[in-house]
């Protein structure tokens, strides 16, 4: 089973977290280009539930590489939609500041 959450601004846009058939769990995450979403790909994602007892997760992270930057997904799973932050360290030489960005989709 699929899992989509939509918003729409800067940065993320869609995310969708699947069951894979080797078990665990993956997650696609898609960025704000234009005309159309970016996609960065399918990654493992990494869940964490409250406790060490805990059957299921709330939290989850994963790795996105790109030829220009490391951005670190941390997502939280809420009553009110999915909060994502994005953590993007810059690996292109280019000067740009690493930053972060919260967006909250649904």
């Amino acid at each position: 089973m699929v899992r989509i959450w939509n918003g729409s601004g800067s940065g993320v846009v869609r995310v969708a977290v699947a069951r894979m058939a080797g078990g665990g769990y993956g997650i696609r995450v898609w960025g704000s280009c234009s005309p159309t979403p970016c996609d960065w790909g399918l990654r493992p994602l990494h869940v964490y539930g409250g406790t060490a007892h805990a059957r299921f997760g709330a939290w989850g992270t994963a790795t996105f590489t790109s030829s220009f930057s490391v951005t670190r997904v941390v997502i939280e799973y809420g009553m009110t939609g999915l909060g994502v932050r994005t953590f993007t360290h810059f690996t292109d030489n280019s000067g740009r500041s690493d930053y972060t960005l919260y967006v909250v989709l649904l």
